[in-house]
């Protein structure tokens, strides 16, 4: 009998304890609800108020029941133009979305479109014609885009590799905006141009970071705003320039574009 009254007692208590803890996490969704969602951070392509639409978070929706992870992954696959974003909760209802875009994109030509990708391949959008400051992308034969995923040629032996190093060490460099197009036909020797007035011949891969720091400081201290023509940076340390017309040049890295 003795047993029985305090098994009886043990499986009170565990009720008791199991009833507060439904109570404490009822009390909680009650209270800590949604008073308001701030969205941070410069944005050019999206609105705040398209940002909060994606989101879908409304005053009166339990704080508890949002997952920051979750809504982070919606934004960045809806709003593909989102470089980043970080969202945050307070106690007092307030949920704050930091959010960054990037200026970095190139653009493949397909058809009568332009597959717009990031420095990674990834592909943003198939858009009508080439975004403000995207560079042009010659000589890449895109197979059918998939927003979201990555840009694949339609040569299976072609490798991305180099196009991807070349486009993210010019971002890094902070060159997004000031190469207007890149040549990437050639492998042996890949092209960009520099503000429309630069011809810039890299060669291989090799050394690229070098390279475009080479770039960076020829077109800083050695060349006026006014300089056009072709820039040898294929054997590293040289660095040649030579006075063409850009015209000429630029019709000849289109002319790639199919090759």
């Amino acid at each position: 009998m003795a047993r029985r009254r305090r098994r009886r007692k043990v499986m009170a208590v565990r009720l008791l304890l199991l009833l507060v803890a439904v109570g404490i996490v009822v009390s909680a969704l009650a209270f800590f609800r949604v008073a308001e969602v701030k969205v941070e951070g410069q944005l050019k392509k999206y609105t705040a108020a398209e940002v909060k639409d994606v989101l879908a978070v409304e005053q009166g929706n339990s704080l508890l029941l949002l997952s920051s992870g979750a809504l982070e992954k919606k934004l960045l696959d809806a709003l593909p133009y989102l470089e980043g974003c970080s969202i945050s909760k307070s106690l007092s209802g307030v949920v704050t979305v930091k959010v960054s875009e990037s200026d970095d994109f190139g653009a493949v030509k397909y058809g009568s479109s332009y597959i717009v990708v990031n420095g990674s391949l990834r592909i943003i959008e198939v858009a009508s014609r080439v975004p403000s400051g995207a560079a042009v992308i010659y000589g890449f034969d895109a197979k059918e885009p998939v927003v979201g995923e990555l840009l694949q040629p339609q040569d299976q032996d072609y490798s991305t590799e180099e196009l991807q190093q070349l486009l993210n060490t010019l971002f890094d460099a902070g060159l997004g905006g000031s190469i207007t197009a890149i040549g990437a036909a050639d492998r042996l020797n890949l092209v960009a141009v520099y503000n429309g007035r630069i011809y810039v011949e890299f060669g291989t891969i090799n050394s690229i970071d070098y390279k475009v720091r080479m770039l960076l400081e020829v077109v800083g201290n050695r060349l006026s705003e006014q300089d056009e023509g072709r820039l040898d940076l294929a054997t590293p340390g040289s660095g040649v320039f030579s006075t063409q017309d850009i015209d000429e040049l630029l019709t000849q890295l289109k002319n790639h574009e199919s090759d």
